[in-house]
């Protein structure tokens, strides 16, 4: 599967909520921090019995009742049931097709992502009529913005979800990559002031330790930085150099924000600092081949290309 090409995915569940039986393309979780307990049906039709998206049943009433939690088991029409805990620093990788459920163990907090779905998307109708049974379901209304005709539409769309959903990170990295992707610098930087806001109070409660902070701080402002407009306006890019020394304040040891703190110093100018960050995240990393490539554009002179 070409994951490279397709959408990533970042995952914050609290306790005892996670997703009703779905399925996509092929995918991945990586796990960072808490349990994930993982369900798993082969390629063709499901039991009416289990939770899936439109039949308002959730995966935790399923495998909860008056004895206490209690899995299913592999029987009868759940004959090919598979399950699995999945712990900090293990990988999931979910086969093309295959339906799959999730209940998180305590908060829950995961990256990865899932291959270009095959042809063109849902139409919006289509999508409509599975929200009119599940009006409350955040990935529904997520594909809802993404087959939305234009961004006004996509935003309001995304804030329904971010409602229904205050701590879920990827519709918070579809909310900034829409902003930074229309290159509205002043709704995007109070966005991300609040969204960092939420992270700090999710540290100091204990919820996420300040490595995972970084981490979800890095991929947030990676995101910011991709877009074009951000990488042609000064402004954006100080936002960028500020959010991600934030992230590498938390984490001096996290590569990956550490590469784009000096992607972002690079575009606007400060040379020297980037290529000290860069050289950083060398020592961390040998094999970042991005860092080289970029390390080779900086003292060559060439364009950088994110």
């Amino acid at each position: 599967a070409d994951f490279g090409a397709g959408r990533p995915i970042f995952s914050l569940a609290a306790s005892r909520t996670g997703l009703p039986f779905h399925r996509h393309g092929a995918a991945f979780l990586w796990l960072v921090h808490g349990l994930k307990h993982w369900l798993f049906l082969p390629p063709g039709a499901v039991p009416d019995a289990v939770p899936q998206l439109g039949n308002g049943t959730s995966v935790w009433r399923w495998v909860s009742g008056q004895g206490g939690v209690r899995m299913p088991s592999p029987t009868g029409s759940l004959s090919g049931l598979l399950q699995c805990t999945q712990r900090p620093g293990e990988v999931i990788v979910v086969p093309r097709r295959w339906h799959h459920a999730t209940l998180s163990i305590g908060t829950a907090l995961g990256f990865g992502g899932e291959e270009p779905a095959p042809g063109r998307r849902r139409a919006l109708a289509d999508i409509e009529r599975d929200l009119a049974s599940s009006p409350k379901s955040v990935d529904l209304i997520v594909e809802k913005a993404e087959a939305a005709p234009n961004a006004r539409v996509k935003m309001r769309t995304l804030r329904v979800a971010q409602k229904l959903e205050p701590l879920n990170y990827e519709v918070w990295r579809r909310l900034l990559e829409l902003l930074a992707a229309e290159g509205v610098l002043k709704a995007l930087a109070a966005q991300v002031e609040q969204f960092w806001a939420q992270l700090e109070a999710l540290e100091r409660d204990g919820t996420l330790s300040a490595q995972q902070v970084s981490v979800v701080l890095g991929q947030l402002m990676a995101t910011v930085l991709e877009q074009p407009p951000t990488q042609k306006d000064p402004h954006a890019l100080l936002l960028c150099v500020d959010f991600l020394e934030r992230a590498v304040g938390r984490d001096g040891a996290n590569d990956h924000a550490l590469f784009y703190l000096a992607v972002s110093l690079m575009l606007s100018g400060q040379r020297a600092e980037a290529e000290q960050r860069l050289l950083h995240c060398l020592e961390l990393k040998p094999g970042h081949q991005k860092a080289l490539d970029t390390l080779s554009v900086l003292r060559g002179g060439r364009p950088l290309e994110l």
